[in-house]
């Protein structure tokens, strides 16, 4: 419709290459115990040889704190916050857990709070982890941590892009902060150590925001004249989207996600509408969005709106969520659609019960 113009970049600057991008089966390094840790011998071995060179390596992981969750290895049980329904973060500098969605911390725990026994262990790595791993291998080496924690204090973020770029600091830890923007002529290698846990997340848009996120934490090597490295660590690499990467393939990544997104009715041929409720009490928040689910569809038809359920996060600060998403062809008038839901949700509100929940609405959710 000649509303958007495509403006294509064609060349780095300078006529630079881009990275090579080498994806890591780590079945097959575990299987073959070519591994150390969470780490291959792969990766390991090419950011010895930046250290040696002088050169420096930004190694992106985009989960900070130093463990995701702490579990009990005996009955099970995993530390979980009071007030919203997710695992608590080890941070090992404090030593607390924390939940990053309420700010609710606690000390770490030496026994579990279950069944008492100690025999506790830490699941998965963020970058606090990584960090700390790092400083291990190579001791003499300056390794410096970028994320929410490390850039809380005034003039930190600038500190730590200084020592970086005076090349004071070799090796930058980061979550996706280290790919926004930077340009150090002296980084060759950036490796992705855990890119599963960007492409497997609930969302339709998981994929897409998984290859556009490589790409550009990919474009901080080799800015300057050499060829840099990419090494991304995977589980599953018979995923297509890593074939798309390795060969910088956007538009045939693109294809095949507007094909995916044709075949399940998403954007951009379907319009979002996802209407959030908010509850004091797990039952009546439930009950209350199984009644607005059955008016909507008596409004909409069954096949444009999906059943109540839980999202990914389904209790924050004591206060339950339940989620209705509605699915609307291109072409269906949305201000219509609007109406209709405001007066469905107003006729609802006569019920005592339902009053009480807070309702919130968001179109095409980014």
């Amino acid at each position: 419709n000649g509303k958007y113009g495509l403006v294509s970049l064609q060349q780095r600057y300078k006529g630079v290459k881009l990275p090579k991008i080498e994806v890591v089966n780590m079945k097959k390094e575990k299987a073959k115990k070519r591994t150390n840790g969470d780490y291959s011998n792969i990766l390991m071995n090419h950011l010895s040889d930046t250290v040696a060179q002088k050169k420096q390596a930004i190694i992106f992981q985009n989960r900070r704190g130093y463990a995701p969750y702490i579990q009990c290895e005996t009955c099970g049980w995993i530390a979980e916050c009071e007030n919203c329904s997710v695992s608590l973060t080890y941070h090992m500098n404090q030593h607390q857990l924390k939940c990053h969605y309420c700010g609710f911390r606690q000390k770490s725990t030496p026994s579990c709070l279950n069944c008492e026994s100690t025999n506790l262990k830490m699941k998965g790595f963020g970058t606090e982890k990584i960090e700390d791993d790092l400083s291990l291998q190579f001791p003499d080496v300056k390794i410096q941590r970028m994320d929410k924690d490390t850039t809380r204090k005034k003039y930190s973020y600038q500190q730590i892009i200084k020592a970086f770029e005076t090349n004071e600091t070799q090796l930058l830890v980061g979550t996706q902060m280290v790919s926004k923007g930077l340009d150090f002529k002296n980084v060759n290698l950036v490796t992705i150590v855990d890119a599963d846990r960007m492409i497997f997340y609930p969302d339709f848009r998981a994929h897409e925001r998984a290859f556009q996120m490589m790409l550009q934490v990919s474009g901080r090597a080799g800015r300057d004249t050499e060829q840099g490295q990419v090494i991304v660590q995977t589980y599953q690499p018979e995923q297509p989207l890593f074939k798309h990467l390795v060969q910088y393939d956007y538009l045939g990544f693109y294809d095949a996600q507007l094909k995916e997104r044709l075949q399940f009715a998403y954007p951009p041929f379907y319009r979002l509408i996802k209407i959030v409720l908010k509850g004091k009490q797990l039952a009546a928040t439930q009950q209350n969005a199984q009644k607005l689910y059955l008016a909507l569809i008596q409004e909409f038809t069954p096949n444009r709106v999906l059943a109540p359920h839980e999202p990914l996060i389904s209790k924050i600060k004591n206060i339950f969520h339940q989620e209705i998403w509605m699915k609307l062809e291109k072409g269906h008038p949305l201000a219509q659609a609007k109406n209709k839901i405001r007066q469905v949700v107003l006729t609802l509100k006569n019920d005592k019960e339902f009053n009480k929940l807070r309702i919130s609405y968001d179109v095409d959710p980014s």
